[in-house]
């Protein structure tokens, strides 16, 4: 299982990386970051209250690619 799970986070990376190549090592934790959001949907997500499922996945998209995209924060400051 541990295997598995380390081939989905490579291939994620490798995803990620044809988006921006220029960020190396930043990807991994990225690629893991989305894992665990997406993971841990059923914990907090309750539909009749929340964002109808059909948007949330919208949303989420929303919230991760344009950090990746632009950069995100500057870890230098």
């Amino acid at each position: 299982m541990l295997e598995v799970k380390r081939r989905y986070g490579r291939v994620a990376t490798e995803v990620l990386a044809e988006l921006r190549p220029d960020e190396g090592p930043r990807l991994r934790t990225a690629a893991y970051a989305l894992f665990a959001m997406m993971d841990r949907v059923y914990t907090w997500y309750p539909p009749e209250k929340d964002l109808p499922v059909t948007m949330l996945d919208e949303e989420m998209v929303n919230l991760f690619l344009p950090a990746l995209l632009v950069g995100g924060v500057d870890p230098g400051v």
